[in-house]
């Protein structure tokens, strides 16, 4: 979770809504790897949507794994801003991440 200048990591996506319940347009990351529940993750990312609104930027990271394309898609409907594929190499990742939030 991006705050000001500063990332900060939290437990749960209970700690990332309170930690953001004073913000404007928080700006979060999900990580989605080999040890991720697919229905786990729609559901935090659909949680987060509405209890922060339109103005949170959610964004989900792939870590060592790919999603399909169906299930990307899914994710963007419940309210993701945007996938940042496993693919993408480690220092250009940071800036995409950086780029989907600023959008």
């Amino acid at each position: 979770m991006l705050t000001g200048d500063e990332w900060s990591a939290c437990a749960g996506v209970n700690e990332m809504v309170d930690a953001c319940a004073a913000q404007d347009a928080p700006q979060l990351v999900l990580r989605y790897g080999a040890d991720s529940l697919l229905a786990e993750l729609a559901a935090d990312v659909h949680l987060l949507r509405t209890r922060l609104g339109a103005q949170a930027r959610i964004v989900v990271a792939e870590h060592r794994v790919s999603m399909r394309y169906a299930n990307e898609m899914m994710l963007l409907r419940l309210g993701a801003n945007a996938i940042i594929r496993q693919d993408i190499p480690q220092n250009a990742s940071e800036r995409a991440c950086q780029l989907a939030v600023d959008h």
